[in-house]
């Protein structure tokens, strides 16, 4: 009896299988560099679609195992809201004008030309490393029959090595989020300074 007793011990030492309650986490971005574009565009943004399994939450908690604890979620709104705010302020501040409320009719009339995004890709692991990814597919559309001008998936990801003795409840989370999601911005805006976009303006 007792023999099983410390059996049961060590299996629940080594998994746990309680899962904690969600973290929740702000996200902020940090400085978006200025870069130079050859013509300042009039974008419709549209709102990102969010492709991902789970767009509920933004992370896993993980144990040394893989096993997940928990789940991290944003403190309010959702990831795809988020992103095309973060997106057109960061397109703002490097000169083109931005507008999200679309028009209705005579669309061609308003807008040079209409960028659409799908989120394939934002979450955070700790699994091994603490690691945030972000993975955003681009389009820009012709405004006046749809056509598709420019297309690019665009990037970003950061590590942080734990140690095997890491409390992963001291993990700054918003910290390394943050940074992915101001070198995806930056990413993001350096691409579209690209002059194929307006080459490719008709």
């Amino acid at each position: 009896m007792r023999k099983h007793f410390h059996l049961l011990v060590l299996l629940l030492f080594l998994f746990p299988g309680c899962r904690s309650e969600p973290g929740v986490v702000a996200i902020n971005h940090g400085t978006i560099k200025k870069v130079k574009i050859s013509k300042p565009l009039t974008l419709l943004v549209e709102e990102f679609a969010d492709l991902r399994d789970k767009p509920a939450y933004i992370g896993a908690k993980q144990d040394g195992f893989g096993t997940n604890t928990g789940y991290i979620a944003l403190e309010e709104g959702s990831v795809a809201k988020m992103l095309t705010a973060y997106f057109a302020s960061a397109m703002s501040l490097n000169g083109y004008k931005i507008i999200t409320e679309h028009p209705g009719k005579n669309i061609a009339n308003h807008y040079d030309a209409v960028v659409r995004a799908e989120i394939i890709n934002f979450w955070f692991s700790t699994y091994l490393n603490a690691s945030h990814s972000i993975k955003v597919r681009f389009f820009v559309l012709s405004p006046e029959n749809g056509e598709v001008l420019w297309e690019k998936i665009i990037e970003a990801q950061n590590k942080e090595k734990l140690e095997w003795d890491t409390d992963f409840e001291t993990i700054n989370y918003r910290e390394i989020i943050d940074k992915t999601t101001t070198d995806f911005l930056n990413s993001a805006v350096r691409e579209f300074a690209s002059a194929k976009i307006a080459a490719n303006k008709k």
